[in-house]
């Protein structure tokens, strides 16, 4: 299965610097940390490392907008709550009204 849900090599700056500006980011929160998955595969990099990896190539870029789609909390109970809390204490911008999208 693991095989199957890689989809990219490298890390997000990487990716970045190829041209992707969206990410669709699946939390998994286990024993109070944050890290991604893809089903049932585990990625071992935490949250945390992953935002300040784009934060840190944003600085470096200051004319591109990075969008994160932060979908499908997986884990412990508090998933969401612990990723909308890590997002808001980097101090990124957030829209969770999609009508606000089309206005």
């Amino acid at each position: 299965v693991a095989d199957w849900a890689i989809t990219q090599s490298g890390g997000l700056s990487e990716q970045l610097d190829c041209g992707s500006r969206s990410f669709d980011y699946r939390p998994y929160y286990k024993d109070e940390k944050l890290y991604a998955h893809h089903g049932g595969v585990k990625i071992p990099i935490l949250m945390n490392d992953a935002l300040d990896e784009v934060i840190n190539w944003g600085s470096e870029h200051s004319n591109e907008l990075v969008m994160f789609y932060i979908t499908g909390c997986d884990g412990d109970d508090g998933c969401t709550e612990a990723a909308k809390e890590l997002v808001y204490s980097k101090n990124m911008y957030t829209i969770t009204d999609c009508d606000l999208l089309s206005s």
